[in-house]
């Protein structure tokens, strides 16, 4: 979520006195609040969101690589403007900054203005590099390229060979292409398609950045496998549960959560996901004839039988389990004597 977005949503929640949760593994953002502050709410997303779309904000992209490129601009562009490039990412205007570091190049979604500025700055990055290397190999020797900028690398501490395929890097690199969390994770070197292996993993990445990239990874995974895969509905629940057409119930281990996995809904036990289907649907109508009049139609406290009052007194009989109840306070009592005598004393009277 960019800084825009986010900026969006804490403003959203100030002016409407709303609570806007934004489930990105699911899809999914959520509102709460009284009805007409979500109404409120969710049209300044909306409006947000058709603002966005009748921009002038389209993709292009910056080849990093290529006769005119001096070697060495992208490790340049990172040390100017920080990881993932974020000093670039904030510039009013920008949507989107990816870095593909196996094509050498910026993917960016922006506005016509924003791409003459990013062009300016890549430019300026260019004029402080030499055009051609001054670091020429010894004699006999052949000087080591990192696979990524480009730039020469010593046989020091800066050096990495990955164990996949043994190619050389300016370590700085290598670790700033796993962070970027690109996948598939491959050697960035022309013409290698290796995979980079674990062992990569542990000498490149702290335990905690290996999490980060295993979760990143699933995520990945989950985005194009929807038909194989999903993730658990409960809100910030990350865990995942395979497809299937035969609907097996799935409990999650970590929220308890039961689910359907044909239909992706509540498991409804003794039910076909077309039966469940069908009784949320009546849920759902029934639900919206009861707000339609809520002073003359309620549910009955025992049973949960919905009832009508076309007129009469407030003693009222469920049709369907024989209670008596008192229409103000909906308390059930077992004779109408007893409603008789709590009439008198009702709280709602």
């Amino acid at each position: 979520m960019t800084n825009q977005v986010k900026d969006l949503f804490q403003s959203i929640q100030k002016d409407t006195g709303t609570v806007i949760n934004q489930d990105w593994k699911n899809r999914v953002v959520r509102i709460y609040g009284n009805e007409a502050s979500r109404e409120s709410a969710k049209r300044a997303i909306n409006k947000f969101l058709e603002d966005s779309i009748a921009s002038n904000i389209h993709p292009w992209e910056i080849k990093l690589r290529g006769p005119e490129k001096p070697r060495g601009l992208m490790k340049a562009l990172f040390k100017r403007f920080g990881v993932d490039l974020k000093g670039l990412q904030d510039i009013p205007g920008v949507q989107k900054i990816h870095v593909e570091f196996r094509n050498h190049a910026l993917k960016i979604q922006s506005s016509d203005e924003v791409r003459e500025t990013i062009n300016r700055y890549v430019e300026e990055c260019s004029e402080t590099l030499p055009k051609e290397s001054s670091l020429l190999p010894s004699e006999g020797r052949t000087q080591l390229t990192c696979g990524i900028c480009l730039c020469d690398v010593d046989d020091t501490t800066d050096l990495y060979r990955l164990a996949c395929c043994g190619h050389s890097y300016d370590k700085s690199c290598v670790i700033q292409q796993l962070k970027s969390a690109e996948f598939p994770l491959k050697c960035a070197t022309e013409d290698c398609e290796e995979l980079l292996v674990w062992k990569d993993l542990q000498n490149l990445l702290s335990e905690k950045e290996r999490k980060k990239l295993a979760i990143s990874a699933l995520d990945e995974y989950v985005k194009k496998n929807r038909d194989i895969v999903k993730y658990c509905p409960t809100a910030d629940c990350g865990m995942v549960y395979r497809v299937s057409t035969e609907g097996r119930r799935f409990t999650c281990c970590a929220c308890l959560a039961e689910i359907c996995t044909a239909c992706q809904m509540q498991w409804h036990n003794g039910l076909t996901c077309a039966m469940f289907k069908s009784g949320k649907q009546v849920e759902g109508r029934l639900e919206d004839w009861m707000m339609k009049d809520p002073s003359n139609r309620k549910i009955c406290r025992k049973c949960k039988t919905p009832i009508e009052k076309n007129g009469g007194c407030n003693h009222m009989i469920c049709s369907a389990c024989k209670s008596h109840m008192c229409w103000l306070c909906m308390e059930v009592f077992p004779t109408g004597d007893q409603f008789f005598n709590h009439q008198g004393h009702c709280q709602r009277m």
